[in-house]
């Protein structure tokens, strides 16, 4: 119908199309303003936000203690007060230990100071030191040279002959020092005031914090939920005690590891006979809190005090090898196994969390990065809206099996298949692989025939890479496939009560698998041929021009005991039971079956189709196959065998 220029409707506006996909750049753009404002928020709210974080995260981890205080009937203030002083009990403890330490160590230190200037003295004296001393004069008066210009270099003065001086000589000067005074004890408290009371300020802030937040901890729980979940208390409750208790077991795990981390120091450092090893056990239990750069940190010391108590260099050698190899097992084998399931995360997020959080509050977000962002992992779970999250950070693979195979083989990667394919059966079936993993993955391509995505060419491709992937299993052994398969093909039972009649266990002598339609089909059918050998029937493959009335005539009729039609398009009911008519016609007496791969309603098809059997998965296409043949004269009743549908 025509419509005037005038009357026409936005719908029918040729502009409708740009309006719609501009329609979306406010949505991206308002994701990216509302990510900007967060981090802007973040960033500028650090000062508030530290000390905030440190206290809910403390709170996790006196929260057990607090509660099991409680169950003494001591009351509820009582048992956080208490919980609270001994949790800061044990770290000032800690604390005036490493101090007593310190001091022990500074007495020391003069004569550590002169073995290690001795050192350096017979390092530099040695041919090795004097070279690389002179590599390095040599490297700074070229890049001298480099950066002053000869132009601007002042001139030498002329030397001077007799009593006459040049006229415009330059008045030269007496050099002045100026002293402060020595400060008073007025000046000497400001200073040290001024170093002590951020942090006592902050832990001032952090303790009062963790108060609250545990007196306080059910109606926080239940403000959150009300803001957040309310409308859904089940997954809300399910994603908070989850994050609970996930950061429980990531605190525990991680003070384990480091605890041991640094006993195993102390004892190493002792036997090594580097002074304080007590201190530098402690050390390195504490830095190790700060993701991979504490360790480094905490060997330093012992290093430069290996150095100063050992007149060679083995000491510092074997502390050097102490930290590695304690560190190397901790942090490639330990932690990436432990944590990895602890938190949710993988090793890549951790790392990505790390810089993020280093980058929006410094040191404090290093040691707070890896809590804070399994709190985000467990939320992506369990809310809708913050997926993305747990998809980009969490330890659970991105694609599942059957999307994974899809994709690779959408990417022409069959090798990559293969790989993913050796994974899984492991602990499957070659069977079960192909029911669970391959056939759901051509049903999704499938779907994208459906609409229209995926054309004749790119069909193709895949059945081929499919086949290239059958091919690389055909040697795979299962580990019990006497038992199982031999089960299956005997003709068990199936669900419904529609099954096939039970047969002795004699192989067909061979099986000719169609193609229903299109190349994906084809692919299937590579599948169930691949099972069928596997079960002693020889079977032939035919791509779907067999189908059409000129294939039906080049088929041959000698040597095919039963016939299969694999269809993954299920919605043409009559092009399937045309082709089981033209099948009829030319292969008088021989069964067939109709393959509907996941089909909703197999009796209703099975009604229209007219074959002998209507099956639904791959088992119960082996199985008919297998069985001794029937022709269809003898076995009238049309069969329909609901499995997987």
């Amino acid at each position: 119908m025509f419509v005037p220029a005038g009357e026409r409707s936005e719908v029918d506006s040729p502009f409708t199309g740009p309006r719609a996909g501009l329609g979306e750049s406010p949505r991206a753009a308002d994701t990216v303003i509302i990510a900007a404002a967060v981090i802007a928020a973040l960033s500028f709210g650090r000062e508030v936000l530290v000390p905030i974080a440190l206290a809910v995260l403390l709170s996790f981890v006196l929260a057990p203690l607090a509660s099991l205080l409680a169950k003494l009937r001591i009351g509820k203030v009582a048992s956080v007060l208490t919980a609270v002083i001994l949790g800061f009990g044990l770290l000032i403890g800690l604390g005036t230990l490493i101090g007593k330490q310190v001091a022990q160590l500074s007495d020391n230190l003069p004569q550590y100071q002169e073995v290690i200037g001795r050192k350096l003295e017979s390092l530099r004296s040695s041919d090795l030191g004097k070279g690389m001393v002179e590599k390095a004069s040599d490297a700074l008066q070229g890049l001298k040279g480099k950066l002053i210009d000869p132009a601007k270099e002042p001139a030498t003065p002329a030397p001077t002959t007799g009593n006459y001086a040049p006229t415009n000589a330059a008045p030269s000067f007496l050099p002045v020092e100026v002293h402060e005074p020595a400060p008073g004890p007025v000046q000497i408290l400001q200073s040290i005031l001024s170093a002590l009371l951020p942090p006592l300020a902050t832990a001032l802030i952090v303790i009062i914090f963790v108060v609250f937040i545990l007196l306080q901890q059910g109606d926080i729980r239940d403000r959150f939920i009300g803001l957040t979940g309310a409308h859904d208390l089940h997954r809300t409750t399910k994603a908070l005690d989850e994050a609970a208790l996930r950061l429980s077991r990531y605190f525990l795990a991680l003070t384990g590891v480091n605890a041991f981390f640094g006993a195993a120091i102390g004892v190493g450092l002792a036997w090594l006979g580097v002074p304080n090893p007590i201190l530098w056990g402690i050390v390195g239990a504490v830095l190790r809190f700060v993701p991979y750069i504490g360790a480094i940190i905490a060997a330093a010391f012992p290093l430069a005090l290996a150095a100063a108590v050992d007149p060679g260099w083995t000491t510092v050698v074997e502390t050097a090898l102490l930290f590695l190899i304690l560190e190397t097992a901790m942090g490639q084998i330990v932690e990436p196994m432990l944590f990895g399931h602890t938190t949710g995360m993988s090793p890549l997020a951790i790392i990505i969390a790390a810089a993020f959080w280093t980058l929006i509050w410094g040191p404090p977000g290093l040691l707070l990065s890896t809590p804070i962002t399994a709190c985000l992992v467990v939320l992506g779970r369990h809310i809708e809206s913050l997926r993305f999250i747990e998809v980009m950070l969490g330890d659970k693979p991105a694609l599942s099996p059957v999307q994974s195979f899809y994709q690779r083989i959408l990417a022409s990667d069959p090798d990559e298949v293969a790989y993913q394919a050796e994974v899984l059966l492991k602990d499957t079936t070659l069977a079960d692989y192909y029911e669970d993993v391959a056939m759901p993955g051509l049903a999704l391509a499938q779907a994208d025939v459906a609409r229209g995505v995926l054309l004749a060419g790119r069909q193709a491709e895949i059945c081929a890479s499919v086949e290239r992937v059958v091919d690389d299993l055909e040697d795979h052994a299962d580990p019990e496939a006497s038992d199982g398969d031999a089960r299956n093909v005997a003709g068990e039972e199936q669900t419904d009560g529609n099954s096939a009649e039970s047969a002795p266990a004699v192989a067909a002598r061979s099986a000719l698998c169609i193609a229903g339609q299109t190349p994906l089909d084809q692919a299937a059918c590579a599948i169930l041929a691949q099972l069928l050998q596997r079960h002693g029937v020889s079977a032939n493959v035919v791509n779907p021009e067999a189908l059409t009335t000129r294939g039906i005539f080049a088929l041959d009729r000698q040597g095919a005991d039963v016939i299969c039609i694999v269809y993954l398009d299920h919605r043409s009911i009559a092009s399937i039971r045309y082709g089981v008519r033209r099948l009829r016609k030319k292969f008088l007496g021989t069964p067939i079956a109709v393959c509907l791969w996941g089909a909703a309603d197999l009796a209703a098809m099975a009604e229209s189709a007219r074959a002998d059997a209507t099956l639904g998965t791959v088992r119960e296409a082996v199985a008919f196959c297998a069985q001794e043949p029937r022709s269809s004269e003898a076995n009238p009743k049309i069969q329909a065998v609901s499995g997987a549908g």
